[in-house]
């Protein structure tokens, strides 16, 4: 359970969320290892609300490995969420931002992106998509988008 909580604690603060709109969701499959074994992973993204007067947006994730499924409710501030102007602005100048455009497939299309470095050595295809990542790489763990739907 230890390694399902810090899977979802690592999602959730690295996906960048593409106009957040309520409704918004995003459903990712991939594998993860863990002590030599190879699990299967599902995580969908969902913005459940949004109150105008705190700048406060409701996120909920939740991630199935294996069998073990845990669903986590957050408050996230509206300044911590990034924008379509943002990704708009990372793929327009990809190079510039230290990335390398990359047109890439996955189970929920094709699409332009920005493959992004983190100095931790994970890869993310930024996208426009709810939630601005197309798919994740690290040195554990394999996501792709899989679907998506843009909120209202």
């Amino acid at each position: 359970m230890k390694l399902l909580a810090s899977l979802v604690v690592l999602l959730a603060a690295t996906m960048a969320q593409a106009t957040p709109t309520v409704g918004d969701i995003a459903d990712f499959s991939g594998t993860t290892d863990h002590a030599g074994q190879t699990y299967p992973v599902q995580i969908t993204l969902q913005i459940m609300a949004f109150d105008a007067t705190t700048q406060i947006y409701t996120q909920q994730t939740t991630m199935a490995i294996g069998p073990k499924t845990q669903t986590k409710t957050e408050q996230v501030a509206a300044a911590d969420m990034i924008t379509d102007a943002t990704i708009d602005a990372v793929l327009a100048d990809c190079v510039g931002q230290g990335g390398t455009p990359e047109t890439i497939a996955v189970p929920a299309g094709n699409f332009e992106t920005c493959k992004i470095k983190t100095d931790g050595g994970d890869l993310y295809n930024i996208a426009k998509v709810p939630f601005g990542v197309a798919k994740m790489t690290s040195a554990t763990m394999n996501l792709s988008l899989v679907s998506f739907v843009n909120g209202k």
